[in-house]
């Protein structure tokens, strides 16, 4: 047993991604989320910022790997 307040946090995002007429389900963790967005605060997000914030993205490319998890996200300008 562990206090929860000792407990490791983590938060990841499900995505739904349509190219081309072909859709996926990927997955975001932590870490890109936090690459990827600015002030972003596991601690004490909110769902809606996430989202808000995702939908807010332009021109980017996505990676991600065979088990559907996105490796790399950047905005393409900065490629």
């Amino acid at each position: 047993m562990m206090r929860a307040s000792n407990c490791p946090t983590k938060v990841y995002v499900n995505v739904n991604v349509k190219r081309d007429d072909k859709k996926k389900t990927l997955t975001i963790f932590d870490d890109v989320l936090k690459a990827t967005l600015d002030q972003f605060d596991h601690e004490s997000v909110e769902t809606g910022n996430i989202v808000e914030q995702l939908l807010l993205q332009e021109n980017i490319s996505i990676v991600y790997n065979d088990r559907n998890v996105i490796t790399k996200m950047q905005k393409l300008n900065e490629v």
